[in-house]
This record gives structure tokens, sequence and C-alpha cells, in this order.
């Protein structure tokens, strides 16, 4: 997906996707069970993700979403209060689990990168192209490939079955 810059700020280029898709999946996501239980997650991601639709990127900054999100007073201490920045974390991993349930009716796909408040908005990849790359060649085999030898140090299990021999020898099981 293509980003184009904005002052000191990028943002997502959404050519070519609709705003219904957009909001459609948001709906989707924001119902599903990884959302729905958190009010300020879900609250969270839907301003973000309407922010950048509107390309309003000055209420993407963290004290904007304190205060428009969370109904912080506009002057709070964002260091003593690092409510933004704990949604965010919360949000992603949300993002994560939901997509990792394998929601594949959706069309479009969020993301929010670490560091940023502007979240990723980009058509989910068609599942054509992705099953036949994953089927190409799998990921996990039961069977492990050839392994080097690997030389193993004797252990104090060794020392302490030796110890009786190394006795009788006259080094007492000191030096192995």
């Amino acid at each position: 997906m293509s980003r184009l810059v904005a002052g000191d700020r990028v943002v997502p280029d959404l050519v070519g996707i609709p705003r219904e898709k957009v909001l459609n999946s948001l709906e989707r996501v924001l119902a599903s069970p990884q959302f729905h239980s958190s009010r300020k997650c879900t609250r969270f991601l839907r301003h973000i993700v309407e922010c950048t639709l509107d390309q309003q990127l000055d209420r993407l900054k963290e004290r904007a979403i304190g205060v428009d999100v969370f109904e912080r007073d506009a002057l709070y201490a964002t260091n003593q209060d690092p409510v933004v920045r704990g949604t965010a974390g919360e949000v992603r991993k949300r993002l994560a689990q939901y997509y990792l349930a394998l929601n594949q009716e959706d069309e479009v796909r969020f993301s929010l990168p670490a560091g940023s408040y502007i979240p990723d908005i980009q058509l989910a990849p068609q599942p054509s192209t992705v099953v036949p790359a994953l089927a190409a060649r799998p990921i996990f085999s039961a069977v492990p490939a050839e392994m080097p030898a690997i030389r193993q140090r004797p252990g104090w299990r060794s020392f302490w079955l030796l110890r009786p021999f190394c006795r009788r020898l006259g080094t007492a099981g000191t030096s192995l």
C-alpha cells in the first residue's frame, strides 16, 4: 500500500478503497468478540479509522485522541496518563487476534503500526493468491530435516555415574 506524506505525518493512500467497504469492515471488526467486550478499544479504533478516512490528521495525535475519545482535559499530562498508548497497544493485540481467527470475509484489513495512531487500511489479499503459495512449501514438517550432529558435554549425571570408578583410580572424582 502506498502512503502519502502530509507535512511531518504519513497517511495511507485510500484511493481505490470505497468508504462503504472500509466502514462495513470496521463494523464487523468492532462487533467481533475481540472488540465487543471493550468499549475503550471500540471507541479508539472507530475514531482513528474515521479520522483517517476524513484526512483529519490533527485529530490523530495522542493529546487529541485523549480529549476526543477518552474525554480528558485539553491540558492533561500525556506522560502521567498513558490511556491512549495503552489502548493503542490493546487494539494492536485485539486486531492480531481477530485476523488470526481467519476472518476471510473481510475485504478490508486494519492494522496499527507501532509508534503511530494512523491505521493502515488495505484491501485483504485474495484467497486464490495466498493458498497456492502456502501449499507449495510447508511451514512445519513433522519429519525434521537432516540435522548436524551435536556434541554434548558430559553433564552432572555422567559425573555422578563415574565418580565411584574415579575413586578406585585414585582421582576421587575431581577431574573428568
